[in-house]
């Protein structure tokens, strides 16, 4: 099936960090490594020919440099999307993590910075099928026609705890182990909605709160604003970034415009 994405990205830095440590990449876009995120919510549509791919990086506040891990994210997965030479699906994406894995790790051990990471939340499309893959936990949240749930895996050591260490995240040293990100298939579904953002955005709203906004807001773009302006509302003590996408699927006409 051929089909639109549609999609709207948001970040801003927060109400109490002074450094933005996430970043994204959606379409050639992705920040600096010293930004102060979007000041306005974009928008755009993807096609699924093209075999796109969107990602959140978010930058270990508690280690040191969380902003450079997070900028070497999105940078590298730039120049792996201009390459695009990995297999589709879920190994494509597998394939990037260990990549991005690597670079971060290389900078940390060239600047000698002993812990340096970024959490991943990545989602690429193709006309077949929708694959995702995490590592950390940035979570990626699917609305269906009649579901609403977290997708992704949250890779954390106490999972009953709000805040827990991570057990794995991108940019561990080989010495230690091979990442393993968290990956999934699912059927392309005309109207579902996906959600990849950093921890900044869950913290502060809840699950019901964001399952009523991204299912009553109709505008892509306004759901996105919504989200984003909430979490600040709610203290925004973290930094904050959001892609949210929207599978639309593309209608056909005949001659008869049947």
């Amino acid at each position: 099936m051929m089909y639109f994405i549609k999609y709207a990205i948001g970040c801003n830095t927060g109400r109490v960090r002074k450094v933005n440590q996430d970043n994204f990449w959606c379409n050639g876009l992705y920040l600096e490594e010293i930004n102060d995120g979007l000041p306005f919510i974009l928008s755009n549509t993807l096609y699924s020919g093209d075999n796109p791919a969107i990602a959140v990086f978010d930058g270990m506040g508690g280690e040191q440099k969380g902003e450079s891990a997070a900028y070497i994210a999105a940078s590298t997965f730039n120049e792996l999307m201009k390459d695009n030479v990995a297999p589709k699906g879920v190994s494509r994406l597998v394939s990037y993590c260990r990549t991005i894995n690597d670079e971060i790790s290389a900078f940390g051990n060239s600047a000698g910075i002993s812990n340096i990471g970024s959490t991943g939340a990545l989602i690429s499309f193709s006309n077949k099928r929708i694959s995702i893959a995490n590592i950390g936990d940035s979570p990626i949240i699917r609305l269906g026609k009649n579901d609403f749930s977290q997708i992704s895996h949250d890779h954390v050591l106490m999972p009953d705890r709000k805040k827990s260490p991570l057990t794995q995240y991108l940019g561990v040293p080989k010495s230690e182990f091979i990442i393993e990100p968290y990956t999934r298939e699912l059927e392309v579904c005309h109207g579902d909605r996906y959600l990849l953002c950093s921890d900044g955005i869950t913290d502060m709203v809840s699950r019901d709160e964001i399952k009523m906004i991204m299912k009553d807001t109709k505008d892509i773009a306004e759901a996105a604003k919504k989200l984003l302006e909430r979490a600040l509302e709610l203290g925004g003590v973290d930094n904050s970034t959001l892609v949210l996408c929207e599978i639309q699927k593309i209608k056909l006409f005949g001659r008869n415009g049947v």
